[in-house]
């Protein structure tokens, strides 16, 4: 009845989907796009990071920098330097022009753009701790960065700024989400 197509049973482990789920992600960065919105109420500035877990599920967070009215957003500045201190970076470069995948809604497909990027963090591996929250007027969760820790030591930022070697921050974060 069935006959082994080796193609699909390659596929099958290849899925992985979206991060839909609270907890510990080792992730590598896929992409960190530079990201300016400009509206009625001024402009914004943001980084939209997508990641892909060990386990081959994406996420796409948007990292805020700065509201439209130009106020600096000091939740979002402090993530970047936390992502720095969790990479061993001392500077996330200027961003520059770089070849990404995006989803096209009209394609319905991930079409390769160019955007500006943070090219310095691409291909990095990133130690993500996620939180489901619940928005207004939503019926799932959407995913949300809680942490960040350096995958290979799970040390998080405050850890590796006090030069500290056992990681104890961590578990104390997976304790709240």
């Amino acid at each position: 009845m069935f006959k082994l197509n080796k193609q699909e049973a390659i596929a099958y482990d290849q899925r992985g989907g979206y991060i839909n789920q609270a907890g510990k992600y080792k992730t590598t960065i896929e992409s960190a796009v530079w990201h300016i919105g400009q509206n009625q109420n001024g402009r914004s500035e943001n980084i939209r990071l997508t990641v892909t877990t060990e386990q081959k599920q994406k996420a796409t967070f948007f990292i805020n920098t700065s509201y439209a009215n130009g106020i600096a957003n000091e939740g979002g500045i402090r993530l970047v330097n936390a992502v720095l201190a969790c990479l061993r970076l001392h500077g996330s470069g200027d961003p520059t022009p770089a070849s990404v995948k995006e989803y096209n809604p009209d394609t319905k497909q991930e079409e390769v753009v160019i955007r500006d990027c943070f090219t310095a963090l691409h291909g990095r591996q990133l130690g993500i701790v996620v939180q489901m929250v619940h928005e207004d007027g939503r019926d799932n969760p959407n995913p949300t960065i809680y942490s960040v820790f350096e995958a290979n030591t799970e040390l998080t930022a405050s850890e590796i700024m006090r030069a500290e070697t056992e990681p104890k921050q961590l578990s104390k974060v997976l304790a709240y989400i």
